[in-house]
């Protein structure tokens, strides 16, 4: 179970936690299980996906990416970052909210200063069509989006599953996982870890090339 223990990088406190570790306690989020095979399964090609283009990021302090998919086809991605024409952050050489604020990233979340449209939204808006069916595309994202971008995601009426990486701010966590639960729309967790993660990336594709 993630915990203040497992991972530094989570934010919250003791109430957050309490409530994490009882949703998890009652297996209200599945949790996936990595595979043992050389080849990928379908959900850690997917969030193998999402990983890669979270590498894009033009946040200081946190890397998401987000990848939608529909009829076991992925159809749109996404990465956090500042929109188009906006100087982001790492071209700019400081994190906007904290030079705005005066205060550290974790302590202005929420705030509105953030130049960054989260990756959730990106790959929404990154879509060239609309899935025939509602409710019937899935959505692997690095990061359990936060409540704003969970609001967004059940009006799309995209997504049936919402399968995330980890938790980064548990402040939100209740509102975000009642926002879901009201939606009938499923959370499962998929941690991939590195081992899995580098024994997928260190698949040999010699057989794939002409010499």
């Amino acid at each position: 179970m993630a915990n203040k223990r497992e991972s530094k990088k989570v934010k919250g406190d003791e109430k957050d936690f309490q409530f994490l570790d009882k949703i998890l306690e009652l297996s209200l989020i599945t949790e996936i299980q990595e595979g043992s095979g050389e080849r990928p399964t379908e959900d850690e090609g997917f969030m193998m996906d999402a990983i890669r283009v979270s590498r894009k990021s033009s946040c200081y302090n946190v890397h998401s990416g987000s990848v939608i998919v529909y009829d076991k086809r992925a159809i749109a991605s996404g990465y956090n970052g500042a929109p188009p024409r906006v100087k982001n952050c790492l071209e700019r050489g400081v994190c906007y909210k904290k030079e705005r604020s005066g205060k550290e990233y974790e302590d202005t979340m929420n705030s509105g200063l953030c130049r960054g449209v989260h990756s959730e939204i990106n790959a929404l808006l990154n879509l060239n069509f609309r899935p025939a069916k509602d409710w019937a595309s899935k959505l692997y994202t690095t990061v359990l989006p936060c409540n704003g971008c969970a609001k967004s995601l059940i009006s799309s009426r995209l997504f049936g599953n919402i399968i995330f990486g980890d938790f980064y701010d548990v402040k939100e966590l209740e509102d975000t996982f009642s926002i879901f639960n009201e939606a009938d729309i499923k959370l499962f967790r998929f941690r991939l870890s590195k081992e899995r993660r580098q024994q997928i990336d260190n698949r040999k594709a010699e057989k794939y090339f002409m010499e």
